[in-house]
Order: C-alpha cells, then structure tokens, then sequence
C-alpha cells in the first residue's frame, strides 16, 4: 500500500477558501487503486493542513497524477491559498492488501489522527522496524478509543517513517499524545532517532474520501 502525505501553511485568512478547494478532491475516488484519504487541520498549528491518502500501490497514484490530478488542481485553484506545501511518499510496512477493510473503517470512523515522522539512525532502522511492529502495534491496541495504525517507510530508501495513529474522538487522541510524549523523554529515544514531528490533526469531514 502507497502513502502520500501532504502538508500545506495556509495564508492568513484564506482557511475557508483552502477548505472549499480541499472539498473538490472528491472526485479522487473514483481512481483505480485509491482506497481514501481524510485530512484536516493540526491541532497546535491552525493555519496547517494536512492531508494523507491511501493507495493499493504507487502506480496508481500516478496513473492518476497522469490523468486526473492536474484538473481538479487548476480547476479549485487552491494553490492561490497556500504559501508552501510540502508532499511526502511512503510504502505501508504493516497493512496488507488482502485485508485493508479496518483501515477503511478506520478513515470513516476517525475524527481525529496523529502522523508522526520519523528520521531514524540508520544503525538503527531494524530495531526500530521491529520495535514498531512487535511491540508498539499490539500495544496501543489496548488503548481506548484508537480505531487503527499504519507504519510506513519513505520510498527512496532513506531512513524516513511515517507512523499514523487513528482515533474515534479527539480527546483519545490527546490523551494518547501526551503519554506518548512521556514516554519518549523517558526512555530516551534520542538514541535511535535523529528526528520526530508529530502531528495531532483535527479531521475536516468535508475533506473525507472513502
């Protein structure tokens, strides 16, 4: 499964006409290969937003790059109400493509989302693969109100993971974020990972694509 993470710093005052452009990314579901997308606004930072779409494989995405994408681009003309954007893409490491029906559930359900980026030691990487999924998976399973996760690395190789978190309300999610928080200061994480950005967004149901 294909990643494509988008983050965009919004001008100042121009948050509904950005949302309005957003909204006529609907036509994306159409696409061979999409499987959804959901976005909205990051919690401790009200003029960014981000989006995060789900494909069965990077081809597709640019099947539809190719045909699609450049349309609806022009035609909403949300470029004029962002100053910078920036895109990321990632392969999923833990959702398969025999079963993604509960990340499907998972992206109608959220109302909440974090994304964290990761810059790991390269030294590091396998560790932290497999600290990521045969440990931290099945544990925050148990925690209330998350309805799924995602682990995914960045394409080119580099050393660069996406882990998504999804949550059924946002106060979850934010008690998620602060023991999380905790948790990395104390078990001093600084030791494997040269870089975190986390991101609690806040998803825009207008913007949901299933």
């Amino acid at each position: 499964m294909h990643i494509k993470w988008i983050i965009c710093e919004v001008k100042e005052g121009f948050e509904k006409e950005f949302s309005i452009a957003q909204e006529q990314w609907g036509a994306t579901r159409g696409a061979t290969g999409f499987i959804g997308q959901i976005g909205g606004w990051d919690l401790n930072h009200s003029r960014t937003a981000c989006i995060i779409s789900f494909w069965k494989a990077e081809h597709y995405l640019k099947q539809f790059m190719k045909d699609t994408h450049d349309s609806i681009f022009f035609k909403n003309t949300q470029s004029e109400f962002y100053d910078t954007i920036q895109v990321g893409h990632f392969d999923s490491l833990s959702v398969r493509l025999d079963n993604y029906t509960p990340l499907l559930e998972a992206l109608n359900y959220a109302e909440g989302i974090q994304v964290a980026e990761y810059i790991v030691r390269k030294e590091k990487v396998e560790l932290f693969e497999s600290v990521q999924k045969d440990i931290w998976v099945p544990e925050i399973k148990k925690i209330q109100g998350m309805l799924g996760t995602d682990i995914a690395k960045a394409i080119d190789n580099k050393p660069e993971y996406l882990v998504s978190t999804f949550w059924d309300k946002v106060q979850n999610l934010d008690k998620y974020a602060k023991q999380k928080m905790q948790e990395y200061t104390s078990i001093n994480m600084k030791n494997d990972i040269k870089t975190i950005i986390t991101r609690n967004i806040l998803l825009s149901d207008s913007w949901r694509i299933t």
